[in-house]
């Protein structure tokens, strides 16, 4: 499933893994985001799979993202690239947040619970969920984060669409992730 509603390529696409037989009407959402690098990857991997199955056995609706993909060989040799790579790793993740939140909204196709969504992933995959779930706003980041995002994403929030819908993330899970800065964590958050 396409999750952007300005983008229509396969580095914004999803599989949706649900629970067979569930009646339930408020089902929790389980985001998962692969890893690779942030060159590499992608939502099918086995590790993205298996852990969707599993949590749509177990009544959630569990979602194995794709996000950008910067070109590996610029990626290893630039900062700047890393930094944009993260950011819009950040805005795919929060445009197909937003994508549930507008369904619940709306039609209601996936029956989710828009206040349990949970957000995790492997590797990239997990150092893009802390960061979205930790970096809540611009202030947080600093002149040269704040310069790639006007360049890259041009807002906090992204442009990969589903604009005017928020989202709420009730936790989170990394899977040998990490922080870029230890400021980013405040009392309170999730």
């Amino acid at each position: 499933v396409n999750y952007s509603d300005v983008y229509t390529d396969a580095f914004h696409t999803m599989d949706i893994y649900q629970p067979t037989g569930d009646t339930h009407t408020k089902r929790p959402l389980l985001i998962y985001i692969h890893g690779g690098a942030f060159y590499a990857g992608d939502k099918g991997t086995p590790d993205c799979v298996d852990f969707c199955t599993h949590f749509a056995q177990k009544g959630y609706v569990a979602v194995s993202v794709n996000y950008r993909l910067a070109n590996p060989l610029l990626f290893l040799a630039n900062r700047s690239i890393q930094l944009d790579a993260v950011l819009k790793t950040m805005a795919d993740v929060k445009s197909a947040m937003r994508y549930f939140t507008k369904d619940a909204a709306t039609i209601n196709q996936y029956k989710i619970d828009s206040n349990a969504v949970f957000l995790g992933g492997y590797s990239a995959g997990a150092v893009a969920a802390l960061h979205t779930a930790w970096v809540t706003n611009t202030s947080e980041l600093d002149k040269e984060l704040i310069s790639i995002m006007k360049s890259g994403i041009k807002t906090f929030e992204g442009d990969a669409g589903n604009n005017g819908y928020s989202y709420k993330i009730k936790g989170i899970f990394s899977f040998a992730g990490a922080l870029f800065q230890t400021s980013y964590l405040n009392s309170g958050d999730i």
